[in-house]
């Protein structure tokens, strides 16, 4: 495709921009995505680019903000689900786009600020503490953000080599007195549904124990818990 020379008119606007700096960032990675590359993709000069990002930095996170807008809010009125399905479908934003883990989660624009408005907002009208809702939101980012790159991670197309490893494994502690470590690796060969899921279930069970107690609450009942369990 010939490039436009700059200055001379593209049929190019923002979100066509965006579009093609998401596909280049998705299929290649971060790093690839350069002013004058995405020129390329796009057939015009770099600074045909400039006329909508003024810096890589905006361009990316403006980017960044198309992602989150991906995101569902959900609004359900029980927490419980609302926190779930919005949760979940982070994950999977986040999962398809993976390079966005390594861009601080301040940057972003409104997609972004409306995502952490909607996970205070559904834990704060469910009677959780400012403080409560501050943990909470901060830990579920880094489960949604770990489990994305443990995913990333452990992905593996060739069920073969997977099977191999696996039995490469279980030899090298037949003879070790590991067992619950055996049955650990035996069971990473058999489905055991979603671990996110699972996971996220057992963050949301503990929220709900602490839902709209003091710190002080917490403490004396941390403190009793402690104390039924200690003989006389």
């Amino acid at each position: 495709m010939a490039q436009r020379r700059a200055g001379e008119k593209a049929d190019l606007t923002r979100e066509g921009v965006l579009d093609a700096a998401l596909a280049l960032a998705d299929a290649e990675g971060l790093d690839a995505l350069t002013m004058r590359g995405l020129g390329r993709r796009l057939g015009v000069e770099a600074m045909s680019v400039y006329h909508y990002f003024s810096s890589k930095r905006a361009l990316v996170d403006a980017l960044v903000d198309r992602v989150w807008s991906e995101v569902t809010l959900d609004p359900h009125d029980d927490w419980r689900v609302a926190v779930r399905r919005t949760a979940r479908s982070a994950f999977v934003v986040l999962l398809h786009h993976p390079w966005v883990n390594r861009i601080r989660a301040s940057s972003g624009g409104p997609a972004r600020i409306a995502y952490i408005e909607a996970s205070l907002g559904h834990l704060r009208r469910a009677a959780f503490t400012p403080q409560q809702a501050f943990h909470a939101h901060h830990v579920l980012e880094a489960y949604i953000q770990g489990y994305v790159f443990q995913a990333i991670e452990f992905a593996s197309d060739d069920a073969e080599a997977e099977r191999a490893q696996r039995d490469s494994a279980l030899e090298a502690f037949r003879d070790a007195d590991v067992p619950y470590l055996v049955e650990h690796i035996v069971l990473h060969g058999e489905h055991q549904g979603s671990g996110f899921d699972v996971g996220l279930e057992l963050l949301l069970d503990g929220l709900e124990k602490r839902q709209g107690a003091t710190a002080v609450d917490s403490t004396r009942r941390d403190l009793s818990a402690r104390g039924s369990t200690m003989g006389p």
